[in-house]
């Protein structure tokens, strides 16, 4: 199925693939019962979003639930991996612009591969040794030059803490 992304019409047809690609992959589960559950059992909720289809089904089914329960906006987190397409990275960052949507654009050194023409290529994406392919967005967290990864700190940047 091919979505037009900037279309208004994006949520009903990301609702109808949702559904019917849900209901195939878990036809005993119901999605949004499942959201629910979580959105009661915890304080905070937070989807990773890659920007691909399965997850804007994830992300827009919970803001369905929590647009219902008061609680807008959605916590995710997006993983710029440097070496994404610029339609993809266009994509996030409208979805990042949404008021309903509070977005952590993450562009820290992290070890990764790529599958390109029958190879696996290991890189670290935006190694601060070396020349990156393209700059991240100025709104992207980053990390201060000559520091390093640490994931326990990320909780104060998605909630504000």
């Amino acid at each position: 199925m091919k979505l037009a992304l900037s279309s208004d019409g994006l949520r009903d047809a990301l609702r109808g693939w949702a559904t019917s690609w849900l209901a195939k992959a878990r036809p005993d589960c119901d999605w949004c019962g499942r959201i629910e559950e979580i959105a009661d059992s915890f304080d905070h909720i937070v989807v990773a979003f890659s920007g691909g289809k399965d997850s804007l089904a994830v992300l827009e089914l919970t803001r369905e639930v929590l647009e219902r329960k008061g609680r807008l906006p959605v916590n995710a987190v997006f993983m710029d991996e440097e070496l994404i397409a610029d339609s993809i990275v266009n994509f996030v960052d409208e979805i990042r612009q949404k008021d309903w949507c509070r977005l952590l654009w993450m562009a820290v050194p992290l070890r990764s591969h790529k599958y390109i023409l029958g190879k696996t290529i290991e890189y670290v994406q935006f190694d601060p040794n070396r020349e990156w392919v393209r700059q991240p967005p100025p709104w992207a967290f980053r990390l201060p030059e000559g520091d390093t990864w640490r994931p326990a700190e990320i909780d104060g940047l998605i909630y504000g803490d």
